[in-house]
């Protein structure tokens, strides 16, 4: 009798019927250790968190922008682009810094367009290599937003289990095969998003702030100049409709009486001699000759200068 049992066990072992739990499905749990695992990842990349930064003013952004784009427009912004070889102007030299503030800004909000960016803070190879390097990681994370939209379910291959079973002897191997993409289908990815953006925001705040603040600095630095250049055009209007005195107009246009004190200095004579000059009108206007606005290629070379050396510094 016990040997018949026995052979009765032996013969049905390697069919014996397993039991099929399927994985639970995706919890509170999976998605609070993605998320500490992306803040660890996020701290290990960017270091410790910067100082907290007391703002100087209570201006907002979106006030100090329009009052910058007013003040552009006032004074005759034409956003013109930069020319090889050709001084800047004084007011591209104003405009650019203003929109590299406004820019930088956006930048750091997620607010900024690629061809604002790419037009006011796109000057060295290194700007265009950071440049490239976003507009990337923007289409890729674009592209995974796509992906996850139109694939809401596991990406998996399709089994047919009850053929899968009948296929083998052992069922415990199928069953094994089964528990496995149970657990793939069943693992999240999926992280606590504003957790994430929270601490991002916490290592770019003091910098936004600290920028927000130097963008207000130079805009009340620029004010009285702007000032000035929009009485100077006023000025220029009514003088080429002959409404003002060459007096008059010297006075608001340092260009003209700059040339006036030279062709004076120029026709003023050494004592005892009425002929000779006192100074001839070249030797005068090498003070002005000195003064003059950095080229395009002078720009760039300082600006690519300024980043090697924050580089080899980090």
């Amino acid at each position: 009798m016990r040997s018949a049992l026995s052979r009765q066990v032996r013969a049905i072992t390697g069919v014996a019927p397993v039991l099929h739990f399927p994985a639970a499905a995706k919890n509170k749990d999976q998605v609070s250790l993605n998320t500490a695992k992306a803040l660890e990842m996020i701290k290990a990349q960017l270091g410790a968190k910067p100082e907290p930064y007391t703002r100087k003013f209570d201006t907002p952004f979106a006030q100090i922008k329009s009052e910058v784009e007013t003040i552009l427009k006032s004074c005759g912004s034409k956003e013109e682009p930069l020319q090889d070889g050709k001084e800047l102007t004084q007011m591209q030299v104003i405009e650019r810094v203003l929109r590299h503030g406004i820019c930088s800004y956006e930048k750091d909000e997620g607010a900024c367009s690629f061809e604002d960016m790419q037009k006011w803070l796109v000057y060295t190879p290194s700007d265009l290599m950071e440049f490239n390097k976003l507009k990337r990681e923007k289409e890729v994370a674009e592209k995974y937003e796509q992906f996850k939209a139109s694939n809401t379910e596991p990406v998996l291959p399709k089994f047919d289990w009850a053929a899968e079973y009948e296929a083998v002897l052992d069922r415990e191997i199928v069953s094994e095969k089964r528990h496995r993409y149970d657990q793939v289908a069943a693992t999240s990815f999926e992280r606590d998003e504003a957790a994430i953006e929270a601490e991002l925001k916490a290592y770019k705040k003091p910098v936004m702030d600290e920028s927000l603040d130097r963008l207000i600095e130079q805009v009340q630095l620029f004010k009285p100049f702007l000032a000035k250049k929009v009485i100077q055009a006023k000025l220029i209007e009514r003088n080429m409709d002959g409404q003002l005195t060459f007096s008059r107009f010297a006075d608001w246009n340092p260009d003209a009486r700059d040339i006036s004190e030279l062709h004076t200095e120029a026709q003023l004579a050494r004592p005892g001699s009425i002929e000779e000059p006192l100074t001839s009108f070249d030797e005068t206007s090498k003070r002005y000759a000195e003064v003059r606005m950095k080229t395009k290629e002078e720009v760039l070379e300082t600006m690519q200068g300024m980043q090697e050396k924050a580089q080899v510094s980090i």
